[in-house]
């Protein structure tokens, strides 16, 4: 035995110690373990007890979930609200849209800004228009006037003056009458002496008679010379101050000339390319501002003006636009007229030749904004041309290489699955002998820049470093002009897109093309399913023309997917309007295509021999009831039967 001697008994013992040194120093780690298992436990009780009365009241929870009901009621009221001022908007926005039409079509021979105001001021530079023209006429009648009155003052002068050269040799015949009278009386005298003195009185009262008329005939005619004279002097003053008019005149033109001539010289109007003389400038200034001017005045174009330096000052800051008056000398030789009629006429000319002056700063000097413009206008065009290049390359990187590669792909993909549709629908076996296919038809160019899908898809396919240069530019000019139309369209419908999406659009491989259905009779030719042909068909017939091409893209669709993919497919109102018939064969060509299908249907129950399983519920409802009934059948292609639920035991 194993106790027998001492030495075995104190072997045991000591054994037992160990064995029980052993379990306790188990027991003391287990009962460690289950302190910190009590601690950690304590701790979580206190932490969730933490938790606990920090969790809201029930009255608090109550308080919150109406107030997130109220929330939600407000939040659909306010989408409600929304919606009908969207709504209104667009309408709205089709209304101004159509005023917009409607004002277009009516100021489409008016080059004026489509503005009440701009309208308002034409209508009252019109008017003052209108009455210049009435004053102007008047000036030119009284012009006229002036011309005729001018004309009969010098004929008028010109026959005092014959009247004085008259009156000059009927005085001249009076003096030399009377040196005869005086002549006469010497000889008589001398006779006197040899006559006899009767006959010499009779001669010398004859004489004195005479002579006194002579006088009388000479004081009338010294009374008529004074009036005469200041009549003459009348029309010699008259004539002096049309001379002084007319050289008034005449300088005002040659002012106006060298005013006119220094503001072509500046360049604001004509480049060098423009007018070469004074009589093409006029001309040409009349054809291209003559409208202008009559339609508005020079205050509202300075308004205008002052607008536009005003709102352009900020996106031209860097080149320090200033804005100063300048005006012309008048000449010393125009200082003497002091009339009013020429006054009036030289503060017109003052008026006029007045100009603002608009400068920008270029270059470290102040140049005309026309200078600007053809600085910028070059600037841009040599920019254009390194983003052409830029773009050329970009258009080569995407059409390509990352988004090219995608294209090509879904498009031999595209033409892959119309070959497998025409398949299969060439396969189908359809009592009637019809047979349906489809084609996949490249669009038209729809203007010179744009190429033909055709072209563009047989360039997109071939390698890129094998096309040409000028293939090269058709592509990237086909796109530029693309996006382009996109953007106008994007701007005149406000639709508010971003260029990413625009790329979207004119990238959508899809939209190159265009699908048309055709289909065949036995023993006829294929001709293309248009409206004409398929409204000639029967209910059966047009049935088939829709659902057999939506079926066969969906069972392509469906080739893609893996082997243990289901083939879904989901109608409501299934076959609706199709005869008995026709749906038969309808089921027909789904069964064949492998679908797994959902329909409802007032009438449909599917039970056909061309269907060899089917599962169907009936869903009854009372008469405003809560709930819906369902009854379940089963078709196994031969029978209809009802399956009725086991009893359940209680």
């Amino acid at each position: 035995m194993r106790f027998v001697g001492r030495a075995a008994r104190a072997r045991y013992r000591k054994e037992q110690i160990e064995r029980l040194t052993e379990e306790i120093t188990q027991v003391e780690e287990a009962l460690a373990r289950e302190e910190e298992a009590k601690k950690a436990a304590e701790a979580r009780i206190d932490e969730l007890e933490a938790h606990l009365r920090q969790f809201p009241e029930d009255d608090d929870l109550r308080e919150v979930w109406r107030q997130l009901e109220a929330t939600r009621a407000n939040l659909s009221q306010l989408n409600q609200r929304v919606e009908r001022l969207v709504e209104t908007s667009k309408q709205l926005d089709r209304e101004l849209r159509t005023k917009k039409q409607e004002v277009d079509e009516a100021t489409k021979d008016i080059a004026l800004e489509k503005d009440w105001y701009v309208y308002k001021k034409a209508k009252e530079t019109m008017t003052e228009y209108c009455q210049d023209l009435l004053n102007l006429r008047h000036l030119h009648d009284r012009k006229q006037n002036t011309n005729e009155r001018l004309t009969e003052l010098n004929e008028r002068l010109e026959e005092l003056n014959d009247e004085v050269d008259e009156l000059k040799g009927e005085y001249n015949v009076e003096s030399g009458e009377l040196n005869g009278i005086h002549l006469n009386i010497e000889q008589l005298e001398n006779q006197l002496a040899s006559a006899g003195v009767k006959d010499l009185r009779e001669e010398i009262q004859h004489v004195q008679t005479r002579l006194r008329d002579i006088r009388k005939e000479l004081e009338d005619k010294k009374q008529d010379v004074p009036a005469k004279r200041v009549h003459a002097e009348n029309g010699q003053q008259a004539i002096e101050d049309k001379e002084r008019a007319i050289r008034f005149i005449r300088q005002l033109r040659d002012l106006w000339r060298t005013t006119v001539d220094k503001e072509w010289k500046r360049g604001f109007v004509f480049d060098k390319e423009g007018p070469q003389d004074f009589e093409s400038l006029v001309t040409e200034t009349k054809k291209q501002f003559g409208t202008l001017v009559k339609e508005q005045n020079a205050s509202a174009l300075e308004r205008q003006l002052s607008t536009q330096f005003y709102e352009q000052q900020t996106d031209l800051m860097e080149y320090r636009m200033k804005d100063y008056p300048l005006s012309e000398t008048l000449p010393e030789e125009l200082e003497e007229y002091r009339s009013e009629h020429e006054q009036t006429m030289l503060e017109t000319w003052k008026m006029k030749s007045e100009r603002r002056v608009i400068e920008l700063f270029m270059r470290g000097q102040y140049v005309s904004p026309y200078t600007v413009a053809t600085y910028v206008k070059e600037e841009e065009e040599r920019q254009q041309d390194i983003l052409n290049e830029a773009d050329k390359e970009l258009y080569e990187e995407i059409l390509f290489k990352s988004v090219g590669m995608k294209l090509r792909s879904r498009i031999r993909r595209a033409e892959m699955w119309t070959k497998e549709m025409n398949s299969i629908m060439g396969n189908r076996n359809i009592s009637s002998g019809l047979t349906f296919s489809i084609k996949w038809k490249p669009r038209t160019a729809e203007s010179e820049d744009e190429m033909d899908t055709r072209d563009l898809v047989h360039h997109l396919k071939q390698d890129a470093q094998l096309l040409k240069d000028e293939d090269l530019e058709r592509i990237t000019t086909h796109f530029r002009s693309k996006i382009t139309r996109a953007k106008q369209h994007i701007q005149e419908v406000g639709d508010g897109e971003t260029l990413l999406q625009v790329l979207k659009e004119v990238l959508d491989y899809r939209k190159w093309f265009s699908f048309k259905i055709y289909f065949q009779r036995t023993n006829e030719p294929v001709r293309e399913l248009t409206d004409h042909h398929f409204y000639k068909f029967s209910g059966g017939e047009k049935a088939l023309a829709m659902y057999i091409p939506l079926f066969t893209a969906c069972y392509s669709r469906y080739q893609e997917a893996s082997a243990e993919a289901p083939y879904i497919i989901s109608l409501d109102e299934a076959f609706a309007g199709v005869d008995e018939n026709n749906i038969r064969e309808m089921f027909e060509v789904v069964e064949q295509l492998g679908f797994n299908y959902i329909m409802n249907s007032q009438v449909l129950w599917g039970d056909y021999d061309t269907v060899p399983s089917l599962s169907i519920y009936e869903l009854l409802r009372a008469k405003n009831a809560d709930y819906v009934t369902t009854i379940r059948y089963r078709w196994n292609g031969v029978k209809l039967s009802m399956n009725t639920p086991e009893p359940v035991e209680v």
